[in-house]
C-alpha cells in the first residue's frame, strides 16, 4: 500500500522526512538520544526556603516543584517519527494533535500569558555573570555565549542559612533557576551548557514572572521538534518531559498504570507557610506498575500508534480536573487557542490550534492553507551575536501582543468525528498514514475492511438509502447487492435445513401469548410461482393449515394469489431467484411438507417397526397431533428405492404445494434424490398405538 501522502499539498517536506528513511530502511540508528540535564540538580536537596520565595516570585514555582521523571526515550522517538514541521502537529491516524500553550501550563505551571522573551544583545557574557551570579568566569567555563552547568554549579556549594545576606541568596537563586532552565527546558545538544542570555530576564524577579515563559518554552520544543523529525537527526533536546506527559494524558492505554499517588513534601516558605501544591504534571512522579505495558520499546509504541481507536484518545484530559488545580496553572487560559506566533530569543514559531479543536472540545473543520515558515528553523545563533532580535522579529512581536484577538473559536463539539467525516476524509490523503512497513499491515487492513463495509450498504436507518441499496437475503447484505448464484446456501443460514440460530426449537414455529403456534415472516420475492390452494380431498386441519379451494387462507408460508401480484415486505429485499437456486415445487400431505420429486410420502401404520411407503390418498388420515419422528424407511414405490432417510422438518422457504394425483407425470419420471449426510446417531420410531 501507499504510505502516503497521496496529495503531497501539506506534507511538503517528506523526501527528508525520518518517516520516509524508516520506510525504505535506510535508518540505521532508529533510537534518538534524549538529552537533559536535571537529574543531579532535582535529586538533590531542596534549596532554603528564602531561595524558593525568589523563585515564586520569578513565576517559576511550577517548574521547580515538578521534580525528577524519567525519560522514556522509545515514546519520544515514536512520537518525533510522527511530527510535521509543515504543521507543527503529530499526524495521528485519527488527526491531527499537537502540545499547546493549555499544556505547558497545567502540566509545568509556566506562565503562557506575557511578554515575549526577546532582548537586546548580550555585550559581554563574563560580566553578566559577574554582576547576576558574583562568579568570575573563566575560558574552560565559557563557550562563546554558554556556561558550563557542571562548573557553574561548584561555585555555589557553600549552604544558605538564615545569615546569609539577601544579595547571595538572590545570587544562588538565580543560579537555581538558570539550572532548572538550562538542564529541563532549554536543553540544547551540549548537554551541560547552557545560554547566559537567560541571565538578564532573572535580573528583576518581579518583572522576570511577566515573561511569557510558557510560550518560549513550547517555541523552543517546536524548534527540537522539528529538527529531530528529519533526516540525519540522531539527538533531541527541549523539554521533553513535557512531550512525556503529554502523551501520557491523552493516550492512557500505552502508559504505566499509577497504583500510588506521589507523597511529596515541597517544603515551607519563609513565614512557615506550607509552599502550594505543584502543577497537574507532579502525579506522573507517583509509583508506576509497568507489568501491563511495554516501556521503552521502539516498535510497541509505532505499533499501538498505528492500530490505536479513537475511543482510546483522550482529547481534553483536563476537562474534568481543571476546576481543582492551582491558580498558577490556569491564569492564561484566555489565550490558550491563541493563533499566534512565540516568540523564544533568536526563535519563531507558530502556534496553530486550529488546527487541532477537538482538544479544546469544538468541532474541528478543514485547516486552510498556512505557511508556518520553515525558513525561520534555519536561524541560529552562529555569527549572530550582535544581532538585535527586538528589531529583528519585530512583526511577530507585534502580532504576539494581539494575541487576545487571534483566538480562534467554533462551535463546541456534540459527537466525536467519524470515519466519512468531511475532515477525515481531507486528512487521509494528505497524512503520512504509515511509518514503518511492520505497522503498515494494520492500515492495508482497516482499507480491505472499510471498502468491504462500502461495497455492503447497510441496513440502519440513515447510513444507506433503501434507494441505493439493490437488495438483501435474510437481513444480510450482499456485495454490490447481488447475491452469490448457485445451489449453495445463503450466508447465515441453518446447515442441512437445521434450525436457525434464535428459532424456537419443536417444530420452528414459535408461540403467540395464547400458547398457538405461529409461522415467522419470511421475505419472497416478486417472480415465485403461486402457493396453489389445497386438494378438496384433503379437508381436515393439520398443524401447518392449508385452506380448501373454496376458503380463501393465508398459508403459513405466504405467498400471493396469481390474480395478486406479490409484494416485498421490506422496501431494501431484492427478486429471490437472483439470490438463490431455483426452489422445487413441494407437498403438503398429512400436514407434513416434503420436497415433492425426490422424496415420496410416507404414511405411517401400526404394523410394527418395519413401516411401509404408500402413495397418498385423499381417504388416509391427514392429522398428526406429534410432529414427525425420525424413522429408517426401507421399501419400493412406484419402481424408486429408498434406502435409510431421516425426515427433516420442513424450512421455513417453503416452496408452493404440488399434488402428486394432479401431476402423475412426476411420478412417471422422478428426479434422483440428493444425497444427504446422515447423523450419527438416528432414534427409532417407535410402534404406532403403544
Amino acid at each position: 500500500m501507499h504510505p502516503g501522502p497521496l496529495v503531497p499539498s501539506v506534507l511538503t517536506r517528506q523526501y527528508c522526512h525520518r518517516s520516509t528513511a524508516i520506510w525504505n530502511g535506510s535508518l540505521v540508528e532508529q533510537l534518538l538520544h534524549c538529552r537533559r540535564r536535571s537529574k543531579v540538580l532535582l535529586r538533590g536537596p531542596q534549596p532554603h526556603p528564602r531561595v524558593v520565595s525568589y523563585i515564586q516570585r520569578a513565576g517559576l514555582y511550577g517548574l521547580y516543584a515538578l521534580g525528577f521523571i524519567r525519560i522514556d526515550w522509545a515514546l519520544i522517538t515514536a512520537l518525533v517519527e510522527r511530527w510535521r514541521r509543515e504543521t507543527h502537529t503529530f499526524h495521528m491516524p485519527h488527526g491531527e494533535m499537537t502540545i499547546t500553550l493549555q499544556d505547558v501550563e497545567v502540566l509545568l505551571g509556566l506562565p503562557v500569558d506575557g511578554r515575549p522573551l526577546v532582548a537586546s544583545p548580550i555585550v559581554e557574557p563574563a560580566e553578566l555573570c559577574r554582576q547576576l551570579l558574583g562568579v568570575t568566569t573563566t575560558e574552560e567555563a565559557l563557550d562563546g555565549s554558554r556556561i558550563s552547568l557542571p562548573w557553574l554549579s561548584r561555585q555555589f556549594q557553600a549552604p544558605i542559612t538564615a545569615e546569609t545576606n539577601e544579595q547571595t541568596v538572590q545570587q544562588y537563586a538565580r543560579f537555581y533557576m538558570l539550572s532548572l532552565l538550562g538542564g529541563n527546558i532549554f536543553v540544547d545538544k551540549s548537554n551541560n551548557k547552557v545560554h547566559v542570555v537567560w541571565l538578564q530576564f532573572l535580573e528583576d524577579f518581579d518583572r522576570a514572572r511577566e515573561y511569557s515563559w510558557g510560550g518560549a518554552a513550547l517555541a523552543w520544543m517546536y524548534r527540537e521538534l522539528c529538527r529531530a523529525c528529519e533526516m540525519p537527526a540522531k539527538d533531541i533536546a527541549g523539554p521533553l518531559i513535557l512531550v512525556q506527559m503529554w502523551a501520557w494524558e491523552r493516550f492512557p492505554h500505552m502508559v504505566p498504570e499509577l497504583v500510588a499517588p506521589p507523597e511529596i513534601d515541597y517544603g515551607e516558605d519563609v513565614d512557615g507557610q506550607p509552599l502550594p501544591r505543584g502543577p497537574h504534571g507532579v502525579r506522573w512522579r507517583g509509583i508506576k506498575c509497568k507489568k501491563k505495558v511495554p516501556t521503552h520499546v521502539l516498535e510497541s509504541y509505532r505499533r499501538s500508534f498505528s492500530t490505536i481507536l479513537a475511543s482510546q484518545i483522550i482529547w481534553e484530559p483536563y476537562k474534568e480536573i481543571l476546576d481543582g488545580l492551582p491558580a498558577y496553572c490556569k491564569a492564561g487560559q484566555d489565550i490558550w487557542r491563541t493563533k499566534s506566533p512565540l516568540v523564544c530569543g533568536h526563535l519563531i514559531e507558530w502556534h496553530l490550534p486550529n488546527r487541532v479543536l477537538r482538544q479544546f472540545g469544538m468541532e474541528q473543520d478543514i485547516p486552510g492553507p498556512f505557511d508556518t515558515e520553515t525558513r525561520l528553523h534555519d536561524v541560529d545563533l552562529r555569527g549572530k551575536s550582535d544581532t538585535d532580535w527586538t528589531i529583528e522579529w519585530a512583526d511577530y512581536i507585534q502580532k504576539w501582543n494581539t494575541r487576545a484577538e487571534t483566538v480562534v473559536t467554533r462551535p463546541l463539539l456534540e459527537q466525536p468525528i467519524s470515519y466519512s467525516h468531511p475532515y477525515m476524509r481531507w486528512y487521509r490523503r494528505i497524512t503520512r498514514r504509515c511509518i514503518s512497513k511492520d505497522s503498515s499491515q494494520y492500515d492495508e487492513l482497516a482499507d480491505i475492511l472499510v471498502s468491504h463495509i462500502t461495497t455492503c450498504p447497510s441496513e440502519t436507518p440513515g447510513i444507506n438509502p433503501p434507494d441505493d441499496v439493490d437488495g438483501t437475503l435474510h437481513g444480510y447484505p450482499f456485495p454490490g447487492g447481488r447475491a452469490p448464484r448457485g445451489g449453495g446456501r445463503a450466508r447465515g443460514a441453518p446447515r442441512g435445513g437445521g434450525r436457525a440460530r434464535g428459532a424456537p426449537r419443536g417444530g420452528g414455529h414459535a408461540r403467540d401469548e395464547d400458547g398457538i403456534r405461529t409461522a415467522p415472516p419470511l421475505t419472497v420475492g416478486t417472480d415465485l410461482e403461486d402457493h396453489p390452494a389445497a386438494p378438496e380431498s384433503t379437508p381436515a386441519t393439520s398443524i401447518h393449515p392449508a385452506a380448501p379451494e373454496s376458503t380463501p387462507a393465508t398459508p403459513i408460508h405466504p405467498a400471493a394469489p396469481e390474480s395478486t401480484p406479490a409484494t416485498s415486505s421490506h422496501p431494501m429485499d431484492i427478486n429471490m431467484s437472483e439470490c438463490v437456486a431455483p426452489i422445487e415445487p413441494s407437498t403438503e400431505f398429512g400436514s407434513i411438507a416434503t420436497p415433492s420429486v425426490p422424496i415420496a410420502h410416507v404414511e405411517m401404520t401400526s404394523t410394527g417397526p418395519n413401516q411401509t411407503c404408500s402413495p397418498p390418498s385423499s381417504s388416509l388420515p391427514t392429522t398428526l397431533e406429534e410432529p414427525p419422528l425420525a424413522v429408517d424407511l426401507v421399501g419400493q414405490v412406484d419402481g424408486l428405492v429408498w434406502g435409510k432417510r431421516r425426515q427433516r422438518r420442513p424450512e421455513q422457504t417453503e416452496a408452493p404445494q404440488v399434488d402428486y394425483l394432479q401431476q402423475p407425470s412426476q411420478l412417471d419420471h422422478p428426479q434422483q434424490p440428493q444425497r444427504r449426510i446422515l447423523p450419527k446417531r438416528i432414534k427409532k420410531l417407535r410402534p404406532c398405538g403403544t
